[in-house]
């Protein structure tokens, strides 16, 4: 193969292969230069830029669908971009990552949001229950506080009727009626005749009634809580108060059973006369008192640990002060009447006030607890 050069002289030289690089000399001007050598073609330029593109085998999809399916890669979670699409039941993933380039999928988690907003209602339903639950209780606490007054009043009339009657101390139990001793007159009243001691007063009818009325509202308590304790069993998972709601739903429905049992046996054993069973029916009383009692502590921890769940340390704090109060209240009493009557046994007249101090103070104390355990019910159900 040969090419043509130029001497220094501007002479046209032929050149070939074996003169490349060589001194040759220009046969018309015997000028000498050196022969240049033949210019490579740019094949490797070409072969580089084919070998940046990917081959496609026969047979294969086609590289756009391998882009497209992007749902057959495995997720990355990453942090949530915003507090908001978390609340809002959104989740981001971050599916592949290509170059500098980050696909972010923004995808709906419907099934679990139905499941939350099941959870709320149910929870929502159960406060609303114990709410009603507890405006009964402050119905019962004054229904049961005029009952004892009227009681109180019956016996005191009934005391200063009889001949040189005194008031007796409203702890003690009122004196059985006495029989007539005057002689038998034909056709009236006479030795032995009961009729006019035993006549009940206006005052012990109206207690009678509104003690039906307690009882009553007890019922409908009972049934309140236990409804109200039922819809907490889907309370969220996340509050951590599942295992609260079942302990709480136990110590509802028991209660009304033991005490049930205990008045069953308590009767049986005052037909027969039978200590062994009034001392089981006094003992199965007291064990239903028990349970209340561990039930509205299990009910105000259970409250604490909703408002925990809602980020309300201000409502967690007061639920566990009023029921720390509410104990207070229900233990002191007792014992602060006991120690009255020990301490003014011999005073008639301070029996009387004093018990009648002590029993007001904790009714009083008892609705405004009540009160506020209605006022934590109310944030807890605003804040769902």
């Amino acid at each position: 193969m040969s090419t043509i050069a130029q001497c220094p002289n501007g002479h046209l030289v032929g050149i070939t292969t074996a003169m490349e690089g060589n001194t040759v000399q220009c046969p018309l001007c015997q000028g000498t230069f050196v022969a240049p050598r033949a210019a490579v073609p740019s094949v490797v330029e070409e072969y580089v830029a084919v070998e940046s593109i990917p081959e496609v085998p026969t047979g294969s999809r086609p590289v756009v669908e391998e882009y497209v399916a992007v749902e057959s890669i495995p997720e990355l979670p990453i942090a949530p971009l915003s507090l908001g699409a978390e609340e809002a039941g959104y989740r981001l993933t971050a599916p592949e990552r290509t170059g500098a380039d980050i696909n972010i999928a923004l995808r709906r988690k419907k099934p679990h949001r139905r499941a939350t907003q099941a959870q709320l209602r149910s929870l929502d339903r159960g406060l609303a229950c114990y709410y009603f639950k507890h405006i009964i209780s402050v119905c019962m606490v004054l229904l049961s506080f005029t009952v004892w007054v009227l009681i109180v009043a019956a016996q005191a009339a009934a005391d200063l009727a009889r001949p040189g009657g005194q008031v007796q101390p409203m702890w003690q139990l009122p004196n059985p009626p006495q029989p007539d001793v005057r002689p038998r007159v034909p056709g009236g009243q006479g030795q032995g005749d009961l009729r006019a001691r035993t006549t009940p007063n206006a005052g012990m009818i109206a207690a009678a009634v509104l003690f039906l009325l307690v009882l009553l509202a007890q019922a409908a308590a009972l049934i309140l809580g236990i409804a109200g304790a039922i819809f907490f069993l889907r309370v969220p998972p996340a509050s951590g108060a599942r295992g609260l709601a079942r302990a709480n739903l136990l110590l509802e429905a028991l209660p009304p059973l033991v005490f049930g049992f205990g008045l069953y046996t308590l009767i049986a054993g005052m037909i027969h006369q039978d200590a062994a069973a009034l001392l089981l029916g006094v003992v199965m009383f007291l064990i239903a008192g028990v349970m209340l009692v561990g039930g509205f502590i299990i009910f105000m921890i259970f409250l604490a640990a909703l408002a925990n769940f809602q980020k309300d340390d201000a409502t967690s704090a007061e639920a566990i002060k009023v029921m720390l109060l509410t104990l207070a209240v229900l233990i002191g009493t007792p014992i602060l009447l006991f120690l009255a009557i020990l301490t003014f046994v011999k005073t008639p007249w301070l029996l009387n006030v004093v018990p009648f101090a002590i029993i007001l103070f904790s009714a009083i104390a008892h609705i405004k607890l009540l009160f506020g355990i209605l006022s934590i019910i109310s944030t807890l159900r605003g804040r769902l």
